[in-house]
């Protein structure tokens, strides 16, 4: 058959192919034929010749032998023509590729690929040592070299340059690729790396020696040991020039005892007190370097605090005539605070350096010549001149006394009792804060009052009201006080607490007839001066119409002086209340902090009423009790502490009042029948 395909060959057109040599660009063109023929023959369009270039080439080269790949081999492998020609078109003519003789080929063959361990030791992959590197391997031995995913990594890592761990350190720490190729594969974050000191801190640091420093502890005698690496951190924080500051700390022993120690609550050390205070650890601490098992007696916070507002107060001495005091401290104070009693009596400091120091005297009896001895006190008494001074002795005493007729016991007749009537009505009905009775006025009151001995009426405004319920205002506290000081008086004594909330001084003249005039009281004590100021203040009198406001209270008071004129045998006391703070009360109504000069024409007002009180109560001859006088001795500091948001007083307060008001009282004999 006649293979004539030249009227098909024409449908298909040239082509070309790349040369056959790897590396060569060159291309090889194909007719549309000879495509037709390869179609025909089952042979695809991949080149099966060279290019003319190439071909040339061919021809002029020549089988080369070379020497073996293997090193410890002297042998030789044959380098054709063909992979010259690929040597050449890749562009290194003379470089021949790796080859190996006949004898080494057999070898490799014989051999297998042994698995070898990551040389990153956090690795536990393995990487093949193949039966050619074995064959070319000089020693043996495998090499060290990563596994195909370490070195995958490690190709794409940078090394980093971090600050030096050391705190102040100017310096920085360089991460080489293996470095962190190691941490990576451990499991950690290269973005936050592991602190590490530079090789200035590493050197200086190996340079310094632990040392022993003594236990912060006052009075331990144990050491910690203060690290080189804290040295060196105590060194780079120290200022050029400067010693670093050595660190206070607790040795182990403490440390460990202070980390088990659990705060202790214990008792106050008063014993009235049933509040409690805290052994912390710190105080056990010391308490167990000093070789005490058990804490030291202390007192709670809030006898503390109560003990900081006290101040030392001058007593009268015990003894009758002696114009002398006693210095009651605070620390007593307190005590008998929380007892509920009065200070017992006492010496002044002369008169118990006379009963000290003063020796009992011998006298001679002027009736019977006999010696007999006149005892200190006796002779205390003759100086105060309470007693005259001895002539008899005891036997010619108790013979006068014998020869003198005995009298006939005198009868006395039986006390009458107060029959106390509250009228039904009154003006006291005409305003609606005097309307009620004051919260003082209970049935066991009006029972005691007119069974009494002696009856007092507190009359006045909040600060003589206090907190009545919570048993904490001071006619509480001086009914107390007087009952004890008056025990022998038949009936004892009562006192009624008729203070009532803004109960002004012309208000408490409306309510006389009600809460006064009834219970016909020995004595009156009297205050409205807060609630005087407090609702005038109210109004927002200026600074104009304050002399006329002073004016119009001066009238109240004087109208309220009348009333108790009436009474004859009543006695007056006027008392002046503590200093206020109103801007430091939240809740109250006129304190108005937008304009600070409010608050300060209030205070003024406040004050200048007490002060014009003072002069009303000399020239009238009225007893008072200055009590604001003896609040400021205190300092602003101290009154503070003893009011109640700046304006009442609080039971240490209400405490203070009462004692100077019984002071006052037994001073200038104001209750007596």
């Amino acid at each position: 058959m006649d293979n004539n395909f030249g009227s098909l060959g024409d449908l298909f057109p040239d082509t070309a192919v790349k040369c056959r040599i790897r590396g060569c660009k060159n291309l090889v063109h194909i007719s549309g034929e000879k495509t037709l023929r390869n179609i025909a023959e089952g042979v695809t369009t991949r080149a099966d010749r060279m290019c003319p270039e190439c071909s040339k080439k061919f021809q002029e080269l020549e089988d080369r032998q070379m020497p073996c790949s293997n090193p410890k081999c002297d042998g030789t492998w044959t380098w054709n023509r063909f992979m010259q020609l690929e040597a050449i078109a890749a562009g290194h003519p003379d470089k021949a590729p790796l080859g190996y003789c006949a004898k080494c080929k057999e070898e490799m063959s014989t051999r297998e690929g042994i698995q070898v361990p990551c040389r990153n030791r956090n690795c536990k992959n393995t990487w093949t040592w193949t039966p050619r590197m074995q064959l070319e391997s000089t020693d043996g031995k495998p090499p060290y070299r990563l596994c195909d995913e370490c070195f995958a990594v490690y190709k794409d890592l940078q090394e980093k340059t971090v600050p030096c761990r050391i705190k102040n350190c100017q310096g920085t720490v360089s991460w080489s690729k293996n470095q962190l190729l190691e941490l990576w594969r451990s499991g950690k974050s290269l973005e936050k790396l592991p602190p590490r000191m530079c090789d200035k801190c590493a050197a200086e640091l190996a340079t310094l020696q632990p040392k022993e420093i003594p236990c912060k502890i006052k009075g331990c005698q144990n050491t910690w040991t203060y690290s080189p690496f804290e040295q060196l951190e105590a060194i780079r924080a120290a200022k050029e020039g400067e010693e670093p500051a050595v660190p206070s700390r607790m040795c182990r022993e403490c440390y460990e005892f202070y980390n088990t120690a659990i705060d202790s609550v214990q008792p106050c050390r008063n014993h009235n007190c049933h509040n409690t205070w805290v052994w912390t650890k710190s105080m056990q601490l010391s308490a167990k370097i000093k070789g005490q098992k058990k804490p030291a007696p202390r007192m709670c916070d809030s006898c503390f605090q109560r003990l900081k507002a006290l101040q030392d107060m001058e007593m009268p001495c015990m003894e009758k005539g002696c114009t002398g005091t006693w210095t009651y401290k605070p620390e007593e104070q307190l005590r008998d605070q929380l007892a509920g009693r009065q200070p017992a009596a006492r010496h002044c400091r002369e008169c118990k350096e006379f009963l000290e120091h003063q020796p009992v005297a011998t006298l001679r009896c002027e009736k019977c010549g006999k010696a007999f001895e006149w005892s200190i006190q006796e002779q205390l008494q003759y100086k105060l001149k309470n007693f005259d001074k001895p002539s008899l002795c005891a036997d010619c005493v108790s013979a006068d006394i014998a020869a003198i007729k005995v009298a006939e016991p005198v009868t006395r007749p039986e006390r009458p009792r107060l029959a106390v009537k509250i009228p039904a009505g009154g003006k006291w009905s005409e305003a609606q804060e005097t309307a009620c009775r004051p919260e003082g006025m209970t049935a066991e009151v009006l029972d005691q009052m007119q069974n009494a001995g002696l009856r007092i009426v507190c009359l006045g405004d909040e600060m003589t009201q206090g907190d009545f319920k919570a048993g904490t205002s001071w006619p509480q506290m001086l009914e107390s006080s007087l009952k004890q000081r008056f025990a022998e008086v038949d009936g004892g004594v009562c006192l009624l607490n008729a203070g009532m909330t803004d109960s002004t001084t012309k208000l408490s003249t409306l309510r006389f007839g009600r809460d006064v005039l009834p219970f016909e009281p020995h004595l009156l004590v009297f205050s409205a001066c807060y609630a005087d100021t407090k609702l005038r203040y109210y109004g927002r009198f200026s600074e104009d119409n304050l002399a006329s406001a002073l004016d119009v209270l001066q009238a109240d008071f004087e109208e309220f002086l009348a009333a108790v004129g009436k009474m004859s045998s009543c006695r007056l006391l006027c008392w002046l209340p503590n200093p206020i703070y109103p801007q430091n009360n939240p809740d109250d109504t006129v304190d108005a902090r937008e304009k600070a000069s409010v608050d300060a024409l209030r205070v003024r007002f406040y004050d200048d009423w007490q002060r014009r009180l003072r002069t009303i109560c000399r020239q009238q001859d009225v007893a008072m009790l200055d009590a604001r006088s003896l609040f400021d001795s205190c300092g602003e500091y101290g009154v503070q502490r003893l009011l109640t948001n700046g304006l009442l007083p609080n039971a240490n307060g209400a405490q203070s009042i009462a004692r100077w008001m019984e002071n006052e009282i037994v001073k200038n004999e104001l209750l007596k029948i």
